[in-house]
C-alpha cells in the first residue's frame, strides 16, 4: 500500500481551499491551485499567495486532476499533519465520487501524526514544498534507508 503525504493552503483558519499537494513514497507528485471565489486574507496575501507557483485552475480542473491523479493508486495511506487537510482532501473525494455516480475511486486510510519543527520544508507555505518535507521526515524518522538510493 501506498503512502501518500497531503498537505494544503486555505484562506485562513476555516477557509477555502486554495491549493493541495500529495506526494507518494513512491516519488509520484500531485500540486494544483484552485481558483479562489473570494478575496485572500491579509496573512495568506503575505505568506501563501506569493508562493503558489502555478496558476490557478476552476474547480472541476481541480477535481478532475486530483481524480486522475488518485485514481492511479490501488490503494493507499494518506498522512498529514493537520486536520483541515484531511477535511479539504475528503471536500475533493466526495466531489469526485458524486461526479463518478456515487463511487469513490480509491480505497484509503487516514492518518494524521503529530510533527515537530525538524519538518523543514525548503520554501514553507507552498504545499508541495510542505508535503515534501512531511514526507521526508515521516520516512526518515520510522524508515532506516531514506532516502532512497539514486
Amino acid at each position: 500500500m501506498s503512502l501518500l503525504f497531503l498537505d494544503s493552503e486555505f484562506n485562513e483558519f476555516g477557509g477555502e481551499l486554495i491549493s493541495m499537494a500529495l506526494v507518494g513514497d513512491c516519488g509520484r507528485e500531485w500540486y494544483q491551485v484552485r481558483k479562489m471565489v473570494s478575496a485572500p486574507g491579509e496573512w495568506v496575501s503575505q505568506h501563501v499567495i506569493p508562493k503558489l507557483d502555478k496558476l490557478p485552475l476552476e474547480g472541476y480542473e481541480f477535481r478532475a486532476s486530483f481524480a486522475a491523479f488518485i485514481g492511479g493508486f490501488n490503494g493507499c495511506e494518506v498522512i498529514a499533519d493537520w486536520p483541515a487537510d484531511f477535511e479539504h482532501f475528503c471536500s475533493l473525494l466526495s466531489g469526485v465520487g458524486m461526479e463518478a455516480g456515487f463511487s469513490i475511486p480509491i480505497q484509503c486510510t487516514m492518518r494524521l501524526i503529530r510533527g515537530d519543527d525538524t519538518i523543514a520544508p525548503e520554501n514553507p507555505h507552498n504545499a508541495l514544498s510542505d508535503a515534501r518535507a512531511l514526507r521526508d521526515w515521516y520516512m526518515e524518522k520510522y524508515f532506516s534507508k531514506w532516502p532512497p538510493a539514486p
